[in-house]
């Protein structure tokens, strides 16, 4: 005796022959699509460009810095193993260890937003309540260290490193005051980084 399987209906008779097509090409192209990261929300300058530099087929390490129109400074970077690295550094710097159960989480956090002293208390938080904690940003005196920690990492991080330096991106409100602009170029400058890129929208 045989047995027959139940038969899944894929295309609802309710949607037609062509509204359930698109309804299943629509679900498999979701369910591969990569998404944007979780970064904070700024309105970027936009530009008027011939040609695009494509951020995700960089292989060097960078450092990626978020200033909002409140003034609050947030850090990431391309790869997790080196936004963790950089946050061990400064850490480290204040007397702050990380066990091995907040290192993991570290790597899963898509920016660093908090003041490095209050990220092992936020490690701690299970990841549904961690959107309840209001990101406060990054101290100045912190994105300087963090800024330190990519030029000494990135040799590590990458062997063939060689003479480009650490890649250094800027999204900046664009209703930011000058003054604020200028802060986080002196912090460039002091650290020996005279090259960055200022991220915008295409119009």
């Amino acid at each position: 005796m045989q047995t027959r399987l139940p038969r899944i209906e894929l295309l609802r008779p309710e949607l037609g022959l062509w509204g359930g097509l698109l309804l299943l090409l629509s679900t498999l192209f979701m369910s591969s699509a990569k998404f944007a990261d979780d970064l904070p929300v700024v309105h970027l300058p936009s530009s008027n460009v011939t040609s695009v530099c494509n951020l995700e087929a960089d292989s060097y390490p960078d450092i990626r810095i978020t200033e909002d129109v409140a003034g609050r400074i947030y850090m990431y970077a391309k790869y997790p193993s080196a936004q963790s690295s950089y946050v061990e550094y400064v850490a480290a710097q204040q007397g702050i260890q990380l066990n091995a159960a907040q290192r993991r989480e570290l790597l899963s956090l898509p920016y660093i937003g908090l003041p490095v002293k209050l990220l092992p208390a936020y490690l701690n938080i299970p990841v549904a309540d961690r959107k309840q904690v209001v990101q406060v940003g990054i101290p100045v005196h912190e994105l300087s260290a963090y800024i330190e920690a990519a030029k000494l990492k990135a040799p590590e991080l990458n062997p063939f490193y060689g003479p480009f330096g650490v890649r250094c991106y800027l999204r900046l409100d664009e209703r930011m005051a000058a003054s604020q602009v200028k802060q986080v170029f002196r912090l460039f400058e002091q650290r020996g980084i005279h090259r960055f890129s200022l991220m915008t929208e295409i119009e």
